[in-house]
């Protein structure tokens, strides 16, 4: 499963070791979101878990990205002309 995940995340063995990534699991199914699949060491959501997965990705997309698009300036297009001598001079000195 450790390789799954690495490859789905492009995670290596020592970014993501064994241990928080079974902390993780067992988390996940004490909330409620996975089930175990028999006596295998595999997992499956539960009824709940797209519906939990489907809530933050709109939360994420509705609330969070605006936002933070709102708090912090944008970079301005490749199209905008340079600044004027002045301005560059201004922005050297502070």
């Amino acid at each position: 499963m450790q390789e799954a995940i690495g490859s789905a995340f492009t995670l290596s063995a020592e970014t993501y070791p064994l241990t928080p990534l079974r902390y993780e699991l067992r988390k996940r199914k004490g909330q409620g979101w996975l089930q175990r699949d028999g006596r295998r060491y595999g997992y499956r959501l539960t009824e709940k878990g797209p519906r939990v997965a489907a809530l933050f990705v709109w939360f994420h997309q509705r609330i969070c990205g605006p936002l933070a698009n709102s708090w912090f300036p944008h970079r301005p297009a490749q199209t905008t002309p340079p600044p004027a001598k002045i301005e560059a001079a201004y922005h050297r000195r502070g």
